[in-house]
């Protein structure tokens, strides 16, 4: 038997990659990312914090957060597409933190914590509520994704409105615009919702994401405006 045979015997067949195996893999490693990215910003937020309660902030200064961001999350209605309502949605958050802290025998050290050790409290305390607060900015993120999705979808029509315009008209075609605002779209959105999560002072979400729908709007227009006429 020659070299060749062996090394084609040793081969073993590749097995083909179903369209349900890829979505299993694609949701796994969304839901991954999505654990990663939140842990990551609830550390963020809690170091941030303690560096500012040593240096500028009172020590109530996570409560008082949070407090501001349940007065925000208020003024939100009843989501009729979904039909959640967002003190319903944040109740379900914080119950599951509640549950990891239970499950983590923190309400049983508190009291000792407190008496014995108070500036460890004062720090464990104050984590405790930036983490409340994040469940709370969460559910604020999500109420406010459907406003996003349909700036995105007023400026995609606009744009492909545009561009038809160009194309029968005989516009000029340039793909420069095109390249310069495509890479705007998605920092718009994922980029302002993590920094919203780790902003150190409580604002209030329709004034914080008004610029970038501002920016989501713009770069999606121009993006399907200078489309290429022709595929």
């Amino acid at each position: 038997m020659t070299q060749r045979n062996r090394t084609q015997k040793k081969v073993a067949p590749e097995k083909p990659i179903t369209l349900w195996g890829n979505f299993i893999a694609l949701t796994l490693g969304n839901v991954v990312s999505f654990c990663s990215w939140m842990l990551m910003a609830i550390v963020v937020s809690i170091i941030i914090e303690w560096i500012g309660m040593l240096f500028w902030w009172e020590p109530d200064h996570a409560q008082t957060m949070l407090q501001s961001e349940i007065n925000y999350l208020s003024q939100f209605s009843k989501n009729g597409l979904l039909s959640i309502h967002p003190a319903t949605m944040a109740q379900t958050f914080i119950g599951v933190v509640n549950d990891a802290y239970a499950w983590l025998r923190l309400p049983e050290w508190l009291p000792w914590i407190q008496q014995h050790l108070f500036i460890l409290y004062v720090a464990v305390s104050s984590a405790v509520d930036v983490t409340y607060m994040m469940c709370i900015r969460l559910v604020t993120i999500v109420f406010t994704l459907p406003v996003f999705i349909l700036w995105f979808v007023v400026a995609a029509i606009d744009g492909l409105s545009e561009r038809d315009i160009r194309k029968y008209e005989g516009g000029l075609e340039s793909s420069f615009v095109y390249h310069k605002v495509k890479p705007f779209i998605f920092p718009a959105i994922a980029l302002s919702c993590g920094l919203y999560l780790t902003l150190p002072f409580s604002m209030n979400p329709a004034l914080f994401f008004l610029l970038p729908q501002f920016i989501l709007f713009t770069a999606t227009f121009w993006t399907c405006a200078t489309f290429k006429k022709f595929l």
